[in-house]
């Protein structure tokens, strides 16, 4: 199922060539000819009448907060006291619906209301851009030329088919609702959850049964765990550590690795991967199956960590706190000047960002083992000192 999904989501992509140096007006003439055949005359008239490149949005779609924010600052900024207050009384307050829909798609009624709340803070903010708009200048100019012109075909073909309004308001980068969907999304996933007739994404029927529809779909299953909080013995064989590599939790409990709750270990058969967000000295979790299908709504592993806490704390169960952890948080400049000295090294040829992904991590950790350092892939002021680097070397 989820193979033909994908394919369908392939086959909303417009196939036109676009030249480095073409103008907008040209853009556009190119684009309403290559979705003639599919969306009615008056659809693309009204569209394209006095559209002009939305400049705000091209400022936004440069830069990204989350590139920006350690692990600790994000975390605290989605979840706090207030919003995890609101949560719990939301989750008491539409219980019986939350139940029907969890038993109807086999997914966490926690979770959803956790991606509600940090989507768009319990429908509080869903946006005020001008989603056609929006899509329109990010399908002319920005890195996912094509990612964006499929969204702006899949709106205008629901425009067309009268589900969609060409007034519809949401992020600058096309989404919109309760649970920010995005064109293509709404168009594959989102259901009729009161049988009205009609799909309103800023409604509570609408939009949560969409989701919950969502994650069902691809794969979300709330019988199984989606983080569980775990500790690392001092005698770590840091050897088996790798990002995205999964064992058993049976083969992580014979290597040391012990939930921090001594009940969150149920099933052992479970694959699991581990995760550190600040190093071997922060928080440390195993993220099991649903942490990967929540990846597919959101691929940054700090979002996905929030979700899981927050949905916790819905439940009434513990979550991290700082004031547990020592921070270690580098300075950008600092992980600039490693990535440098990584590439010096011969080990990574990316480019130099300061965000640390995954091949500067793989790196990081290889020149950890060799050094005989806790190899969690985490660059540090330690490190920095050992390679007497300086910022003054920064490029």
């Amino acid at each position: 199922m989820l193979k033909i999904l994908l394919i369908l989501q392939l086959l909303l992509i417009v196939p036109f060539k676009v030249s480095a140096e073409e103008s907008f007006e040209l853009w556009i003439e190119n684009y309403k000819k290559s979705v003639s055949q599919n969306i009615s005359e008056a659809t693309i008239k009204r569209a394209f009448d006095n559209t002009k490149i939305d400049e705000k949005v091209l400022k936004l779609s440069q830069k990204q907060p989350e590139h920006v924010l350690t692990f600790w600052n994000y975390f605290e900024k989605m979840i706090n006291d207030r919003r995890i207050r609101i949560g719990q009384k939301f989750v008491e307050r539409r219980n019986k619906e939350l139940n029907k829909l969890e038993q109807q798609y086999n997914v966490d009624k926690h979770i959803v209301t956790a991606l509600y709340a940090m989507e768009t803070d319990f429908g509080r903010v869903t946006g005020h851009f001008d989603i056609l708009s929006s899509l329109i200048t990010l399908s002319y100019s920005s890195n996912r030329k094509d990612f964006f012109k499929s969204q702006l075909t899949a709106l205008l073909k629901s425009i067309d088919r009268g589900v969609l309004d060409f007034n519809l308001k949401g992020s600058w980068a096309g989404a919109f609702g309760f649970f920010q969907f995005m064109p293509v999304t709404y168009v594959i996933y989102s259901a009729d959850g009161n049988n009205d007739g009609k799909i309103n994404l800023f409604t509570f029927d609408d939009a949560f049964a969409s989701s919950f529809r969502y994650l069902s779909m691809i794969g979300y299953n709330k019988s199984e765990p989606c983080l569980i909080e775990v500790s690392i013995p001092n005698d770590f064989d840091w050897k088996v550590f790798k990002n995205n590599e999964t064992h058993s939790v049976k083969e992580w409990l014979e290597i040391g690795i012990l939930p921090v709750n001594s009940d969150d270990f149920s099933n052992t058969s479970l694959k699991a991967e581990l995760i550190m967000p600040e190093g071997y000295l922060g928080p440390t979790f195993l993220g099991f199956n649903n942490f990967k299908i929540l990846q597919s709504w959101n691929k940054s592993n700090y979002y996905v960590i929030s979700a899981c806490q927050l949905a916790d704390a819905f439940a009434y169960k513990p979550i991290i706190e700082r004031k547990r952890f020592l921070t270690r948080a580098i300075s950008r400049p600092k992980a600039m000047r490693i990535q440098e000295k990584l590439m010096d090294l011969g080990l990574y040829n990316e480019g130099v960002d300061g965000v640390i992904g995954e091949k500067t991590r793989k790196a990081l950790r290889q020149v950890q083992l060799e050094m005989g350092l806790p190899a969690d892939g985490y660059p540090t002021d330690e490190l920095f000192e050992i390679w007497k680097l300086n910022d003054e070397e920064i490029n």
